[in-house]
């Protein structure tokens, strides 16, 4: 991207030497700066009224919030005449529909220093968002005062549920969903007729003939008790005198058979001499407890440990055992196990497949052994390892094991199969939790020649380093004209090993605001975050602050000094204008100031723009300016600074 061109003029007589066209790096080419001095005047106040009075309302909007139909809220404003004469209303006119005023009135006439309260009636007729205005007219200097007044309109029965859910309730089981009815309005309601409908599904608490007074609360509850194992829908019919008469609350129930089992286990091979291992749940999910009387394995090939005839499964509570398939020939082979007990579903019955294999094939791991090395104590390392099948007959992985404090596997499943000349690959995370060294390994048991395949781990960790430095220690906003602001970046970086949490961002001294630093941020190890400061002076002279950054750093809070002054805002502009750049991916331009020749700079655009032209108001009587520009392209890359161009400011 190339430059912009400048072009040099002062408006007040004075001449300053032009920079000729340059060229900077590669692709930027630089012309002459142009700037341009203008003495604004400033212009007299037209004359007050002869009266010398104007009228001052306690506040010009108003918002009602939710108010339910047929009902009134009401909010008070109060007009005041500050002047030493008296003032009359002429007008005083409403808009908007269902809004309404008292207690103002054309010809009304307002003492000096005295009071008239205005009463302010909101009275919904439907459900919706309403928006009015309150104008009045009078002889004050000020003859026009608008007040806006916003409100929504709400049923005056209201439901905190329009549908319940019951999923997954046993049957014989019982499952409730407390719901509350409000009354918004300012009237009562009356319950007329409750209608629950849904083979299962009845309500407790909520009967015909029930009021429910202005602005109260009446809570029942719904209860759904599967009678079976599939989906029902029902409903809830609330009938009452409400603006809205009926309310319907819709529920669906899901019933399921007190006791389940986990599906089909497949084994998939192994081989002859080894034993293929699967985790088998049996959950109650009853409200009530289930006593297992009889565990049956068919299938000579299979056998079960840890569940052994009578035990007692507590409502809502699950029991895990372990199925085995040990197969003492090549070939493939079914068993079952079936659980008895006094459940809604007497009998529970999971089918296993499995298929017998001659011990062939062989793995390789790559590589043959994993190392972390001085990972800090609360973060995680990764290293992938790819295990490969160099036989030419696919091989089975029955079972997977990791042994070692903090070490994990992600991406492998607990069996698969590895086609011939094919492999399949995982990572291994370590999350050391103290300082030194662990050792663990990760153990694939497999119908090939080589099985149980052992991969080492060794793992180093190290104490945690949390340090959260600034770009730089200050900021300098030199002399910025009362009105105006200026900005500057500081850059958050974490120089430490381990994540950083900003918790908190505290911003002092008068005139000074941020943007960016925001609380809950988290930085990794190098990242970096950047804070906006701005400053726009409220009084004259040096004002002093501070950016502090709370985290959990060791070295929190990280801080940033600012110093800045404020200056009488001045009559005087500094235009400046280039040549546009002749780059078709140049976007927009940012203006920089000093006070110093070759800087540092000061950035006086808050965002890109995409003119060749800037008015610089916020300078100073008797100072000398030092500008540059910078070209930003599409992806907010910026060019190196332009020549400089310099403006000496008149003292008066």
């Amino acid at each position: 991207m190339k430059f912009p061109r400048w072009r040099l003029l002062f408006a007040f007589g004075l001449k300053f030497g032009s920079n000729t066209g340059k060229s900077i790096g590669i692709k930027y080419t630089l012309a002459p700066l142009a700037v341009l001095v203008i003495v604004s005047a400033v212009a007299s106040l037209p004359a007050r009224a002869a009266e010398g009075s104007s009228l001052a309302i306690s506040r010009s909007s108003v918002a009602f919030g939710s108010v339910a139909v047929g009902s009134t809220s009401e909010q008070s404003i109060t007009v005041t005449n500050h002047g030493p004469s008296s003032i009359t209303i002429l007008s005083v006119v409403v808009a908007g529909a269902n809004f309404r005023q008292t207690g103002l009135a054309s010809s009304l006439t307002i003492a000096a220093g005295r009071t008239a309260a205005v009463l302010l009636h909101f009275t919904p007729s439907t459900v919706g968002n309403f928006r009015g205005t309150l104008t009045i007219e009078s002889n004050a200097t000020n003859r026009l005062l608008t007040i806006v007044s916003t409100g929504l309109g709400i049923e005056q029965l209201n439901i905190d549920s329009a549908a319940t859910y019951f999923i997954g309730v046993a049957i014989g089981s019982k499952e409730q969903h407390t719901i509350t009815l409000t009354n918004n309005g300012q009237t009562p309601v009356r319950i007329s007729k409750v209608i629950v409908s849904g083979a299962g599904f009845s309500q407790l608490g909520l009967e015909a003939d029930v009021t429910i007074p202005p602005l109260q609360k009446k809570t029942f509850t719904e209860y759904f008790a599967p009678r079976v194992a599939t989906e029902v829908k029902g409903a809830i019919a609330i009938y009452s005198n409400a603006s809205d008469p009926l309310l319907t609350i819709a529920s669906i129930g899901v019933g399921m058979q007190q006791i389940s089992i986990s599906p089909a286990v497949a084994f998939g091979e192994v081989a002859v001499g080894n034993k293929g291992q699967r985790a088998i749940t049996i959950t109650n999910h009853g409200n009530t407890s289930v006593r297992v009387s009889k565990i049956t394995v068919s299938g000579a090939d299979f056998i079960q440990t840890g569940l052994v005839a009578p035990v007692i499964i507590a409502a809502q509570k699950s029991l895990t055992f372990t199925a085995y398939f040990v197969p003492k020939a090549a070939g493939e082979t079914e068993g079952a196990i079936t659980v008895a007990s006094n459940g809604s579903d007497p009998s529970v019955t999971v089918v296993m497949t499995g298929i017998g294999t001659a011990s062939t094939g062989h793995l390789v791991a790559v590589p043959v052994n994993a190392e972390f090395q001085k990972v800090a104590i609360g973060e995680t390392n990764s290293q992938s390892i790819r295990v490969s099948n160099t036989s030419a007959k696919s091989v089975v992985v029955s079972r997977v094991d990791v042994a070692g404090t903090g070490f994990t596997l992600v991406g492998l499943a607990a069996s698969f199969t590895i086609p011939a000349g094919g492999s399949s690959t995982f990572n291994v995370k370590f999350s050391p939790a103290l300082a030194g060294t662990t050792t663990g390994s990760v153990s694939l048991v497999s119908n090939a020649a080589n099985s149980p395949l052992t991969i080492p781990l060794v793992g180093t960790s190290i104490p945690a380093t949390l340090l959260l430095q600034a770009s730089s220690a200050s900021l300098n906003f030199e002399k910025v004209a009362m009105g105006n602001s200026s900005l500057l970046n500081v850059t958050l970086t974490n120089e430490g090993n381990s994540k950083v949490t900003i918790s908190t961002v505290r911003l002092t001294g008068a005139g000074f605001s941020e943007s960016g630093a925001v609380s809950g941020l988290v930085l990794a190890p190098a990242q970096s975050t950047t804070v906006k400061i701005v400053f726009k002076p409220t009084v004259v002279g040096s004002i002093a602050g501070s950016l502090s950054v709370a985290s959990n750093a060791t070295n929190s809070p990280t801080t940033v000094s600012m110093e800045g002054a404020g200056v009488a805002e001045s009559s005087h502009l500094v235009k400046l204008a280039w040549d546009a750049s002749s780059s078709p991916e140049i976007v927009g331009y940012h203006v920089y100031r000093g006070t110093v020749s070759g800087g540092p700079y000061a950035r006086l655009t808050s965002s890109v723009i995409d003119v060749t032209q800037y008015v610089d108001s916020s300078v100073a009587a008797g100072e000398t300016y030092y500008y540059v520009v910078t070209s930003v392209d599409s992806v907010g890359l910026e060019s190196a600074h332009s020549n400089q161009a310099s403006a000496r400011v008149p003292s008066s």
